[in-house]
């Protein structure tokens, strides 16, 4: 829902709402109904079924200001995807840990990256051929941190909490 194109000194707001679909690499304008109010640099998250987007600034006219709206857009049913619903429920036990943790239902995984708060890189694993398998955290000091796991066509997050 909206965003900047053109760049340099006058780049120019839209209301184009697209949807990015990574297995193909395109993007799509899905069938919506009302207007959207023109904008870029916006702020948005999606919460239930439904993506909200907040603020952000105009700058059509010449001129650049604020906006104050905060607008939403729920797709219809059957523009929803139902592959989000065929990734595996991967499972971390136990977590909080003391530094080993079994990680369960991943297979087939690409990479499993561990990262910390500040997004740093801490373990960089490849070409796992287990669907369960141990992590050893037990060299890392206690905080939170994040495994990302690659797997064809998605990647999932989970948290990791080292006692």
């Amino acid at each position: 829902m909206g965003g900047i194109y053109g760049g340099g000194l006058s780049p120019i707001t839209t209301n184009v709402f697209q949807e990015f679909d990574p297995s193909t690499n395109t993007w799509t304008a899905p069938a919506t109904s009302g207007t959207f109010t023109p904008r870029g640099y916006v702020s948005s998250a999606v919460v239930g079924n439904s993506l909200y987007v907040i603020g952000g600034v105009d700058t059509s006219g010449g001129n650049t200001y604020v906006v104050p709206t905060n607008e939403f857009f729920t797709p219809s049913v059957s523009d929803v995807k139902n592959s989000v619903t065929a990734l595996p429920d991967i499972q971390l036990v136990p977590n909080p840990t003391n530094g080993l943790i079994t990680v369960y239902n991943t297979n087939p995984v690409k990479q499993v990256i561990i990262e910390n708060l500040f997004g740093e890189t801490i373990k960089d694993l490849r070409s796992l051929h287990e669907s369960n398998f141990t992590l050893d955290l037990s060299t890392l000091p206690s905080g939170t941190y994040f495994a990302r796991f690659s797997l064809p066509g998605s990647v999932i997050t989970r948290k990791i909490i080292r006692d």
